[in-house]
């Protein structure tokens, strides 16, 4: 049975790496610093609000974790996979995110750097060219729509992952690390949403560095796919970030993040500790739903929030 369950399991890993992708309390106000009144946000209409979801307008902040629960049969897959450990999982969470805050022009700039073209032809460029123009398209096809809209500030919240897709992989786009609105995200996404919004502030030239850094990075390939199901069971000996899967990506955004931003106090210290090999993090540790054991966002961010519930008859 323990064969057949780990070879279930590695089909379901190679289908999703071409198919898908109170104590605190106290302890919280000694780690973060009284920034609230600098704190960035930007608040638009929930796209996905229903009956089953109470936020009608998100408010985001610079690095906001989403995180994701798909229902079709990858999604299913995973959360199958995942239940193969002790961790905490009532959201079936299969996939995370994070949420940034950026001006589209510097978002541009970022990806024309990063894909190579006649203009730009460097040797270590990390985005494919077809996948650098797929982001640029649907980013000024959305640019283009919020423009008019009153409340425009010039900062708009984008969702930074690594994932794919079937249709993208037909098209000659393999996953990988990549940004888009997050409200398309929202929308398009199959499946339930949940947002945990960081108690602490980190500046937007945070996130602009390290997409610089990390957009266009392959997601785990075939030759590599044991690393993400080593990950199940903290398999991994080492931490390898040369390619991402979804939560590693997060996690590594979120370190640094926590390193930089937040006073090195001892509940920090013991949160970090969850954070020494970020090639071992799977989603369902940067939900709330994970309990404080594993949770490695417990006291810097709130617990998770829907703010898409999907509906199979009548979905967003």
């Amino acid at each position: 049975m323990k064969i057949i369950n780990q070879l279930i399991c590695c089909c379901f890993v190679l289908l999703m790496l071409y198919f898908g992708p109170c104590s605190a309390m106290l302890s919280l106000q000694e780690a973060t610093k009284d920034s609230s009144s600098q704190i960035l946000a930007v608040e638009f209409k929930n796209p996905c609000y229903s009956k089953n979801s109470e936020i009608k307008i998100l408010s985001v902040r610079n690095g906001d974790p989403f995180n994701f629960s798909a229902h079709d049969l990858v999604g299913k897959g995973i959360a199958y996979i995942c239940d193969k450990n002790e961790i905490p999982n009532p959201f079936d969470v299969t996939h995370s995110g994070v949420a940034t805050l950026a001006s589209p022009v510097d978002v541009f700039e970022i990806i024309r750097k990063q894909t190579p073209s006649e203009e730009n032809p460097v040797q270590n460029c990390t985005i494919g060219e077809k996948a650098g123009a797929a982001m640029i398209k649907e980013i000024s096809t959305y640019h283009c729509k919020i423009l008019a809209m009153t409340d425009y500030k010039g900062f708009e919240p984008f969702l930074l992952e690594a994932s794919g897709d079937a249709k993208a992989v037909l098209a000659g786009i393999y996953p990988h690390v990549q940004i888009h609105p997050l409200a398309l995200s929202l929308k398009k996404y199959v499946g339930d949403v949940f947002q945990r919004s960081i108690y602490f502030q980190i500046p937007v030239e945070y996130s602009l560095n390290f997409i610089a850094n990390h957009i266009g990075k392959s997601y785990e390939t075939l030759s590599t796919a044991n690393e993400l199901f080593n990950a199940i069971n903290d398999g991994n000996s080492k931490e390898n970030t040369s390619k991402l899967f979804c939560s590693e990506m997060v996690a590594l955004y979120l370190r640094g993040a926590i390193q930089t931003y937040l006073p090195p106090n001892d509940f920090i210290k013991r949160r970090l500790e969850l954070y020494k090999n970020v090639s071992n993090i799977l989603p369902e540790e940067i939900s709330s739903g994970a309990g404080q054991k594993y949770d490695i966002m417990y006291g810097v961010a709130s617990p998770d929030q829907i703010v898409k519930h999907y509906i199979t008859e009548c979905c967003c």
